[in-house]
């Protein structure tokens, strides 16, 4: 929880006063992360599209989250 109050500071607490774990798993997925190399950022789509209401999903775009995050 430490770990991800640190990384998520304004959505976890690591006294968990944010909300409570009910269960958890960890998954390990060999390759299922991408290469990143520095400054991809500025070639990364953002999740909300032109379109009202539809968003792209997936590690390619640019978000707040980890892709191994689910």
């Amino acid at each position: 929880m430490e770990e991800l109050a640190k990384l998520f500071p304004d959505e976890i607490a690591a006294d968990q006063s944010k909300g409570k774990i009910l269960k958890n798993r960890v998954m390990k997925i060999p390759r299922l992360l991408c290469k990143t190399v520095p400054n991809c950022e500025p070639s990364q789509p953002l999740q909300r599209s032109l379109v009202e209401g539809f968003y792209l999903p997936d590690h390619y775009t640019n978000q707040t989250y980890s892709a191994s995050i689910e």
